[in-house]
């Protein structure tokens, strides 16, 4: 009898125990503070973030040219893109980024927009980007700070982004639920 007891005792101990448990599947996920622009429909939006290709400068100014291995390195982009059917293409004005974006636009004869020194996630950019499959091409901290704005939290820092080639893949949802994917080559 009092084994009896105890093991009912015990299996009700388990049975609360694995109930309180939280699921974490039901895990908040992040969702775009913005609404969905009111003249669109509702439509995935997707931000691939990169860096620009290596250079043979460590003082880089606005006129610094990529390296032979940074021209390899935007020929990857390109033949990693090139089947992604991309919308927008943003970079910063430095010659580096612009020569690094070059490979990744050309199949799509689209057109490069300068993107701002401040570029932040506002109501203006998710306006200009909704609905559309962009790739953005900027410095680690500027990544950094654009991931980690649309996330609404600081959840990448600048050891994750070692390195030189990654992806920072924003897929958000008709909700504006966003999934992150940091992706290394």
């Amino acid at each position: 009898m009092e084994l009896k007891l105890k093991i009912t005792g015990v299996s009700f101990f388990l049975l609360c125990l694995v109930s309180c448990q939280t699921d974490r599947s039901k895990e908040k996920q992040p969702k775009v503070a913005f609404d969905v622009p009111e003249h669109l429909s509702k439509r995935p939006t997707t931000y691939f973030i990169i860096r620009p290709g290596d250079t043979n400068n460590d003082r880089k100014d606005d006129n610094t040219e990529l390296s032979e291995k940074g021209f390899d390195q935007a020929a990857f982009w390109g033949d990693y893109f090139s089947d992604k059917e991309l919308d927008m293409f943003f970079t910063s004005t430095e010659t580096y980024a612009f020569q690094t974006i070059i490979p990744i636009v050309h199949p799509y004869k689209g057109q490069v927009k300068n993107l701002e020194e401040d570029l932040s996630f506002d109501r203006d950019f998710w306006q200009k980007t909704y609905g559309k499959r962009s790739v953005i091409v900027n410095s680690d901290s500027l990544n950094l700070k654009l991931t980690n704005q649309i996330l609404q939290f600081k959840k990448y820092n600048p050891e994750q982004l070692k390195n030189n080639k990654y992806v920072l893949k924003l897929d958000i949802d008709e909700q504006r639920n966003i999934k992150d994917t940091l992706i290394n080559f």
